[in-house]
């Protein structure tokens, strides 16, 4: 036990704290392993992020069940992003156009509104501003078979790793626009305030994972869903003090001197 001066006290401060998982961009990423949503209903993902990379096609985020049924969302030099769709005919890009830039190091929150049946338009935000929108191609959509795995920084076809630290994923199926119509919560509201709260809505919420710790390489998934992920490779824990998006308490310990 550490040595007190006679006249010394200790106190306990807290401070807000940012628990993060970091992905190396050579070998790292998550993988969750069960199929999370049915990929031909209206779905939302989320997440926050900052990238250490911005140079070239980088793979955020990615549903996947064969090679050729893959829904992926990749971020260009930092500036663009490519939604996209790989159908057994061809790819489809339901989200394309330049973003906000989110390859200058800083935190940056991440929503995608995605209706595969084009009865509204996809819509992309980045720290709860709308960034652009588009139509899906249904038809594309309607050859895709169900996805049976989610990753997070792992490469594909002719994107490569992606490095960073995320902090919060979450992907919500259907169920949530029901929730936000019978709340009277607007889209673009919603993508305002998703990571404002301790715990978001948890109607429709299928996976969401709070990078707080990694035990046994599992981050636990909170939704209560048991969509546990796994971390491979170069994939690290840390955490940094009053950052912009605050998910947890760090408590320090100070030396207080008693007169």
């Amino acid at each position: 036990m550490k040595n007190v001066a006679r006249g010394t006290n200790y106190w306990l401060r807290m401070k807000p704290c940012l628990s993060y998982l970091s992905f190396d961009g050579s070998s790292g990423y998550l993988r969750v392993e069960n199929g999370l949503i049915d990929i031909h209903k209206p779905f939302i993902i989320g997440g926050i992020f900052r990238s250490s990379n911005s140079n070239g096609d980088r793979t955020l985020f990615e549903f996947y069940g064969d090679s050729s049924s893959r829904v992926r969302f990749v971020i260009r030099n930092g500036i663009e992003a490519i939604n996209e769709i790989k159908s057994p005919q061809t790819y489809d890009r339901f989200l394309w156009g330049s973003i906000k830039n989110v390859g200058d190091g800083k935190w940056h929150s991440f929503m995608a509104v995605v209706y595969p049946s084009a009865e509204k338009s996809n819509r992309q935000y980045i720290d709860g501003e709308l960034q652009f929108t588009k139509t899906s191609n249904s038809s594309k959509w309607d050859s895709l078979s169900q996805p049976v795995r989610f990753t997070v920084a792992y490469p594909a076809y002719y994107c490569t790793w992606w490095a960073g630290e995320i902090t919060s994923i979450m992907v919500y199926n259907d169920e949530i626009f029901s929730w936000l119509d019978s709340n009277n919560i607007a889209i673009d509201e919603f993508a305002k305030i998703l990571f404002s709260k301790p715990k978001p809505p948890s109607d429709g919420l299928v996976l969401w994972l709070n990078c707080h710790k990694i035990e046994n390489n599992v981050v636990s998934d909170l939704s209560g869903n048991s969509n546990d992920g796994i971390v491979y490779g170069g994939v690290s824990q840390s955490y940094e003090v009053y950052p912009p998006y605050v998910n947890s308490m760090l408590l320090e310990f100070k030396p207080k001197v008693m007169t």
